[in-house]
């Protein structure tokens, strides 16, 4: 029975699939200096569009100006740590090579130095080193030597994540600010799934009482 079962479990082998990725000619390339030329080509194709890679002109404001304006305080220290506690463990690193866990072992020396670090709201400016990501493709399809069948994941820096999460957070409570009570969706555990689950109990709720309703969801 276990010869039987082995049998009709047991997966094929699968041939180790060819190196190489294919030019615009359709030739396979092998070498790791062509195949490094065919994705930037691929990449640039894929992101680099009319509307995206161009250069934007930032007008740089003093710190009063940005007060008078309400373009926002500086990056506080207590911003940086709640945004590193909410992070995830175990997630893989970018091209600063600095895991999660590290950042989150870092005392209060630390923290004061990558607070220091964050000048995005004084320079207009992100770091250099916070804005290059590593893309990693992943093939879609068996034996793929085409980019189109490639999933491209990128691995972004950790530190990046921060800065982001803490501005991410500043636009949520701003937006916060100028929503009604009973916007949907944008709202922090109120998404459309619970608009729709509010109007579904009201419509029953309606049909027991045998009456008529008139319900809108934008």
């Amino acid at each position: 029975m276990y010869n039987t079962v082995k049998r009709l479990t047991m997966r094929k082998t699968r041939a180790i699939a060819k190196k190489g990725m294919k030019d615009e000619q359709g030739r396979i390339r092998t070498e790791d200096e062509d195949i490094k030329g065919i994705w930037e080509e691929y990449i640039k194709d894929l992101y680099c569009t009319n509307d995206r890679g161009r250069d934007v002109e930032i007008e740089l404001r003093n710190y009063e100006e940005e007060e008078r304006d309400n373009g926002g305080p500086k990056v506080m220290k207590e911003e940086i740590e709640m945004a590193i506690k909410r992070m995830k463990n175990g997630k893989t690193v970018g091209g600063e090579q600095i895991p999660v866990e590290i950042l989150k072992s870092l005392g209060k020396n630390g923290m004061d130095r990558i607070t220091n670090l964050i000048i995005i709201y004084d320079t207009g400016e992100w770091p250099e080193d916070l804005i290059k990501t590593v893309m990693v493709p992943m093939p879609e399809k068996y034996n793929a030597h085409d980019c189109k069948y490639y999933r491209t994941i990128s691995l972004i820096s950790h530190v990046g994540k921060v800065i982001t999460n803490v501005i991410l957070e500043r636009m949520r409570k701003k937006i916060e600010e100028n929503l009604e009570e009973d916007q949907f969706g944008f709202h922090k555990d109120r998404g459309t799934r619970d608009a729709i689950g509010c109007k579904r109990m009201l419509s029953e709720r309606v049909l027991e009482l045998n009456r008529e309703i008139i319900t809108h969801l934008m």
